[in-house]
């Protein structure tokens, strides 16, 4: 019996993959890279937004043993600063995806990118449906041993997903057992299970997609579905984009913070 419910979750993780692998071939396009560097490493550029003006970033690189991860520290340097941490999209690396989060979460936090482990024919990583928890907490542990004194993992955490990723970040809130109390899911047909989130920790539930991204009537519903379960849960628009960010992702991610990072329990209306 346990056999054939893991043969069945297993199924439909495929079909999510499936289903998403349409919507993220627009992710590779026009989206700004940034370079695998060590801590020294820094992205420059003029003005504000995508990968303009970045901050310090350090690539923890890939072994058989561990993932590869992308992290961006705070800007001001401290000790025992909370987490952010983003799974990227399907067979998209956590480069092209990052940059767009790392001006307004690093004004308080560490932002964490780890690299998923399934490789893509084409190129690329996305999330198998068992190997997501580890992967994740290898990613934190590794930023752990990085910086000790700086990053505080115990508490506070915010998980964000794109695309596949979002499924993915849903699953590990899930079963987070506490971990995450704060979950941010951009562009996905996720079914978060208020039952599950509330059993796990999470304080709140943000939903996000663009206006022309297929996805968001679906996650408006989702919203309204979990607030009716007491969940505090909001949908917030994208604006004008399709399967992707905002046009301007430091200021709306700075709206998207700033209600998440709220302790009110109470609904949205």
């Amino acid at each position: 019996m346990q056999l054939m419910r893991r043969s069945r979750t297993g199924r439909r993780w495929a079909r999510k993959c499936l289903a998403l692998a349409a919507l993220v071939l627009t992710c590779a396009i026009g989206v700004p890279d940034v370079a695998r560097a060590d801590s020294s490493a820094k992205v420059t550029g003029s003005g504000e937004g995508k990968s303009d003006g970045l901050p310090e970033h350090v690539w923890l690189p890939e072994s058989e043993q561990e993932p590869g991860v992308l992290a961006f520290p705070p800007r001001e340097p401290g000790e025992h600063r909370p987490m952010v941490m983003m799974l990227h999209g399907m067979c998209d690396p956590p480069e092209r995806e990052c940059p767009y989060f790392a001006n307004s979460v690093t004004e308080f936090a560490w932002l964490v990118c780890p690299k998923a482990r399934l490789r893509c024919q084409g190129g690329g990583t996305l999330w198998d449906w068992r190997g997501k928890y580890e992967t994740v907490d290898a990613a934190v542990e590794r930023v752990e041993r990085y910086d000790p004194a700086g990053l505080d993992a115990s508490d506070d955490r915010i998980l964000i997903g794109f695309s596949l990723g979002a499924l993915a970040a849903m699953d590990i809130a899930h079963r987070g057992d506490g971990k995450w109390q704060r979950l941010l899911l951009i562009g996905a047909e996720v079914y978060p299970n208020a039952e599950l989130l509330k059993k796990a920790g999470v304080k709140r539930v943000l939903l996000a997609s663009g206006d022309r991204d297929m996805m968001r009537w679906h996650m408006t519903d989702q919203a309204q579905r979990l607030n009716r379960r007491g969940v505090p849960a909001r949908f917030m628009s994208l604006g004008p984009v399709g399967h992707w960010f905002a046009p301007n992702m430091d200021a709306w991610m700075r709206d998207a913070l700033t209600w998440l990072r709220q302790d009110e329990a109470s609904p949205e209306p």
